[in-house]
């Protein structure tokens, strides 16, 4: 017994660092400059581990940022832990570079795939369609759903729903959009003060109140004018209206 005893006590302490060191190995986890220093022997190592595990932080690749896994990292089969090497931030960041340096290049592939598979794109739309016959109840309740989040979408985001608006108006009259125009940025710039009537604008009022703010085309973009920061000025609902698609002359002198 004294024997077994002694021979416990002299196994205990690698015992532990064996548990030790397979949590580490099977958590995997990448601590921060500040976690680096308190991972040491003994109590202070187990409590980074325990502080770790419960806080699932890991390093991103490409900000070098610790951030939390669960919330910050895009699921990944094959990376570590089940979660990619780059945060979330630093993925769509790359995905929008992507997107500006290749636009010409996505939109040749997009009408060349839609010419080479025109008859199965088809036949997928027209699947959909003959579903949705044969399920008029639930695909009318999945439209109200739908509806449903498009109007809270729509509140929450009115500068961004009007700014939607505004591409697809102008893509309809076959005008030139120069650059992605941000209301709000139009606004600010204008210290939001309309360039019809030269009074402030009232910030709190929404559309259709004919003293909220809209965006006016200085050129109209159905005589030849285009989709730019130079071309669009702030102005009231009630003046804009009023103005129509006719050009200002002492408007003319922003150019």
């Amino acid at each position: 017994m004294n024997t077994t005893a002694k021979a416990k006590s002299v196994q205990s302490p690698y015992r532990s660092q064996i548990r030790l060191v397979i949590r580490l190995s099977h958590l995997r986890l990448c601590f921060s400059r500040q976690d680096a220093p308190h991972v040491s022997k003994g109590k202070d190592t187990r409590r980074a581990v325990r502080k770790a595990f419960h806080r699932r932080e890991k390093i991103c690749t490409s900000c070098r940022i610790s951030k939390r896994v669960e919330t910050e990292f895009y699921p990944a089969q094959d990376g570590r832990e089940g979660y990619g090497a780059w945060c979330k931030v630093c993925m769509r960041q790359k995905r929008a570079n992507w997107e500006k340096e290749n636009s010409a290049h996505r939109r040749d592939w997009k009408q060349t795939y839609w010419s080479d598979h025109l008859v199965q794109l088809r036949a997928m739309q027209l699947r959909g369609y003959l579903k949705q016959k044969a399920n008029p109840v639930a695909w009318g309740r999945r439209k109200k759903t739908v509806a449903k989040a498009s109007g809270v979408w729509n509140k929450k985001n009115p500068l961004t729903r009007a700014e939607y608006t505004s591409k697809r108006r102008t893509l309809k009259r076959g005008a030139k959009i120069v650059e992605k125009v941000r209301r709000k940025i139009v606004f600010t710039r204008d210290t939001w003060i309309c360039q019809l009537c030269m009074t402030p604008v009232n910030k709190s009022a929404k559309w259709p109140h004919l003293d909220s703010a809209t965006i006016d085309h200085i050129i109209p973009l159905s005589v030849g004018g285009d989709e730019s920061y130079a071309n669009c000025v702030t102005a009231h609902l009630k003046c804009n209206s009023q103005k129509g698609n006719r050009t200002v002359p002492q408007q003319m002198r922003l150019f």
